[in-house]
């Protein structure tokens, strides 16, 4: 593990080398789907949308570069089939990780372009009861975005108010 590892290369084998570690904040279940996942062994599993949080979280807790990037890579090339959930849930592990990462730019652009997003920030708020009538079902203030740090939540919005600016300056030639 110290060959994947900075942390674990400190840890057992750094000026102050340890014999044990407990670890205490990732349940015996995920380090082993952690495992299976990063080592071969008769149980390997392969790196899917359902665990690739789960391994992002536990490389990005002990510093397991390779992994992070192999992470990365799958998400970025998963994008597009991630359903909302999920893509929420893979962009917050993401932006614990590595918020300016381009797998992160990948998912903003995916979140912003989830149709029916409600720019909260651009409506007045007489009007905004509403509009929050009128939102879809997919629309992402839905989506539990207290869970995600302020600064990713505010890049889908502008990233949303860019492709809707965008969208209008394209539109006001033909008028």
């Amino acid at each position: 593990m110290a060959e994947l590892s900075s942390f674990f290369a400190e840890y057992c084998f750094g000026e102050e080398a340890h014999s044990s570690l407990i670890v205490d904040d990732i349940k015996p279940s995920e380090m082993l789907e952690f495992f299976r996942c990063i080592f071969f062994c008769p149980m390997r599993k392969p790196l899917s949308v359902v665990n690739v949080s789960l391994i992002l979280r536990v490389a990005s807790r002990f510093e397991m570069k390779p992994v992070v990037a192999r992470c990365e890579q799958f998400v970025a090339r998963s994008a597009n089939t991630l359903d909302r959930e999920r893509l929420f849930q893979v962009t917050c592990a993401v932006s614990h990780c590595d918020p300016n990462s381009s797998t992160m730019s990948v998912l903003v652009d995916k979140l912003a372009s989830i149709k029916g997003v409600l720019l909260l920030s651009r409506i007045a708020p007489r009007f905004l009861l509403h509009k929050m009538k009128q939102i879809q079902e997919e629309d992402l203030s839905r989506m539990q975005f207290s869970q995600m740090p302020g600064d990713v939540v505010a890049e889908v919005y502008t990233q949303k108010f860019r492709e809707r600016e965008r969208k209008r300056q394209m539109w006001c030639c033909f008028m």
